[in-house]
């Protein structure tokens, strides 16, 4: 089978993933105070710091790994260690259905908005997202492709937004929204299509235009391979006014 330059990379980053995560499976049990969190790539810097702050109020270290939804159930189902799950409200549906977590302890965190957005410095927000074309020109626009790194069906946002092929300018296609990022930043594209919480103060990126019809919801739960002692108090730390203060800044919209 021969594999192009493309292949390889997707296949190097899931080899990548796979190995951070497995590394958990044979950990010594006295880590077992410490709380184990997978969470979606786009939630990575907004759980960081909630897990910081954790730790600075009770000295439990919070470890966190991050990765596609569809990897992160497949490791639980592995007996992967794994005491939070946080993901897409989709996901976790999915996750309860195949008895990978303890749906009595599932909460919702909040929603996370799909954005265009562009490398940072200066440039003013957008009041309508069709006026990015006059910032592409031919292009091209990074958009996740569909594969399993992603839940974005760019095609289907383009389409809610009128633009449908050929389109007037062109498309990069990445295995995730990480590499949409990863596009702006190295200046491979000027324009891109990802998550406000990857997009927000201190990532190199600024928002041009929000999809306000373009959104999906997290939610976290303890998994039924769980270890720690403190995975409950990691749970009731996510309802604390500070742990929703920093999920709020980090991009997430509170749930009504």
């Amino acid at each position: 089978m021969n594999l192009g330059r493309r292949d390889l990379g997707r296949a190097s980053m899931l080899a990548v993933t796979i190995a951070g995560l497995a590394a958990t499976a044979h950990a010594d049990p006295s880590t077992a105070p410490n709380v184990v969190v997978y969470c979606d790539k786009s939630l990575r810097d907004a759980v960081r710091r909630t897990g910081e702050l954790f730790t600075a109020r009770t000295r439990a270290p919070m470890n966190l790994f991050s990765a596609a939804p569809t990897l992160m159930l497949a490791q639980i189902e592995r007996i992967t260690q794994n005491d939070v799950l946080i993901t897409q409200s989709a996901a976790m549906d999915q996750a309860a259905r195949r008895g990978l977590i303890h749906p009595d302890t599932r909460i919702p965190l909040g929603r996370d908005r799909l954005v265009f957005a562009t490398l940072e410095g200066g440039t003013q927000r957008l009041s309508d997202p069709l006026h990015l074309l006059h910032r592409i020109g031919t292009g091209p626009l990074a958009v996740p492709d569909p594969t399993t790194g992603t839940t974005i069906d760019s095609a289907a946002v383009l389409a809610a937004l009128g633009l449908t092929p050929p389109f007037p300018f062109k498309l990069a296609g990445a295995i995730d929204t990480e590499e949409v990022a990863f596009l702006l930043r190295t200046r491979a594209a000027p324009i891109g299509l990802l998550y406000r919480t990857e997009a927000q103060p201190g990532s190199g990126l600024s928002i041009l235009a929000e999809l306000p019809d373009q959104a999906v919801t997290y939610s976290a739960a303890i998994s039924v391979v769980t270890r720690s002692r403190n995975a409950q108090n990691f749970m009731e730390f996510l309802r604390d006014p500070e742990a929703a203060a920093q999920l709020h800044a980090s991009g997430l919209e509170p749930m009504a």
